[in-house]
């Protein structure tokens, strides 16, 4: 038969020996945030079970939550407070019978009202077009934020609770990669709007502008989870050395072409300006150094045409009988191969000259 009365003793007794265990592990606490954790945005203490008649001790800048199952009970603000149901009413909810009502379990933390500044966020924003070159460049976002703690219950049902994150590091992290996705998210789409040129971005000229709009965008963000980002430092946006260098070029390029009246004409200087250099080089491999008069005449030359082809000048064409290419009337290198324009083979070629329309040798009858 089954001895029913041992093992209802047996029960009682396992009964017993657990909550005697529970209360060896639950004394009178003195419950405070230990010095060496002031640093820290949250400080969860290590007992989750309490014995009632406990002190704690909650610093001027700290909030205490305690917290069960998902459900915040309740809050203490700065003092001294004796853990029990007639000073804080809401440990009745939290009282475990079992113990005989010694007893209550929670998950007690500390919530630093203070500032934390200089944490650091930064990452690609992506590709952006250029307004100016067209070229697709990627840039990069960098600085430091600062936050507070507003609402520390929001934050604990938040973190703690649906996104079991607890250490301070935890959230420091997770923090972090909030604030680095607002940003480049949002800086990117503002850019774009704006239609402002990426090397005045990365120089800094519309820094105070992007820095109001995104630290405006990461405090709405990071509101709903009961944190406030104060202000944001050190704001700065960069791209690839290669990249700038290639905007830089792209920007010059196109003040020289508007200076010489289109990128036509510019493209055409500079072709000529190139030959004149072409004919030193040309000179010197023939066996006859130039002198620096000759060198002198074919940068010149070069820089003559551009300059009239950037006023807008179309003079009489010379075709070269080497290599057929055309060349100014005035003068005497061939810009293509360099060869000598002899006097007697100087023909002339208009390409600009609209053929004249022949009369009529008909007589009118």
């Amino acid at each position: 038969m089954v001895d029913i009365k041992g093992i209802g003793e047996g029960i009682k007794a396992g009964i017993s020996g657990a909550v005697k265990a529970v209360k060896e592990e639950a004394p009178n606490l003195f419950i405070a945030r230990p010095v060496d954790s002031k640093n820290l945005i949250i400080y969860k203490h290590p007992d989750t079970n309490v014995r009632l008649g406990s002190q704690i001790t909650v610093d001027e800048d700290d909030v205490v939550v305690f917290f069960r199952e998902g459900k915040v009970y309740g809050t203490l603000k700065a003092g001294r407070n004796t853990l029990d149901t007639q000073n804080i009413p809401f440990l009745t909810k939290l009282i475990e019978k079992v113990t005989g009502g010694n007893i209550f379990k929670a998950e007690i933390y500390f919530i630093s009202k203070r500032e934390f500044t200089n944490l650091s966020f930064g990452g690609p924003v992506g590709d952006i077009k250029d307004p100016e070159s067209e070229i697709a460049v990627g840039l990069r976002v960098y600085g430091t934020y600062a936050l507070k703690i507003l609402d520390p219950v929001l934050l604990i049902v938040e973190l703690v609770g649906k996104k079991s994150i607890v250490a301070n590091e935890e959230i420091t992290n997770w923090m972090q990669e909030q604030v680095t996705k607002s940003i480049k998210d949002f800086v990117g789409k503002l850019i774009v709007k704006k239609k402002w040129p990426l090397l005045d971005v990365i120089s800094g000229a519309y820094t105070s502008e992007i820095e109001a709009a995104c630290l405006q965008r990461v405090k709405e963000d990071a509101s709903s989870y009961g944190i406030e980002i104060a202000r944001l430092g050190n704001f700065a946006l960069n791209m690839k050395e290669e990249d700038e260098t290639s905007l830089k070029e792209f920007r010059k390029e196109a003040a020289y072409a508007k200076m010489a009246g289109g990128y036509q004409q510019y493209a055409t200087g500079r072709m000529m300006i190139g030959a004149g250099k072409g004919m030193e080089k040309g000179g010197e491999s023939g066996g006859t150094a130039l002198s620096g008069a000759g060198l002198g005449m074919g940068l010149g030359t070069g820089l003559a045409i551009a300059e009239k082809i950037g006023k807008g000048e179309r003079g009489i064409q010379i075709r070269c009988t080497k290599c057929g290419a055309l060349a100014s009337e005035d003068i005497k290198f061939c810009p293509n191969c360099g060869k000598k324009l002899i006097p007697t083979e100087r023909k002339t070629f208009n390409k600009f000259k609209k053929p004249s329309k022949k009369k009529s040798s008909k007589k009118k009858r």
